[in-house]
């Protein structure tokens, strides 16, 4: 199983689950950089309650929007 499985299934990322917390999102990508650390560690959000839906990316425990266009259907896309 891969590292994102491991952390999808940990956090219900499968789409079919809750949106997740900004507080979620962020254990999440600083579990994965530290699991396996990353010169840049991307993540796919869809429309949440703490964030607007588009493509971030994580460094030093923020996230920072790219592009607001891109759109997912599920809970939170990672990509190192």
């Amino acid at each position: 199983m891969s590292l994102q499985e491991c952390l999808a299934s940990r956090k219900d990322c499968s789409g079919n689950g809750r949106i997740l917390s900004k507080r979620d999102i962020l254990e999440i990508c600083e579990s994965a950089n530290q699991a396996a650390p990353l010169k840049a560690l991307f993540v796919v959000l869809p429309e949440g309650n703490e964030y607007s839906s588009g493509i971030y990316k994580y460094e030093k425990g923020e996230l920072g929007l790219i592009s607001g266009e891109i759109k997912t259907k599920y809970s939170m896309e990672l990509y190192p």
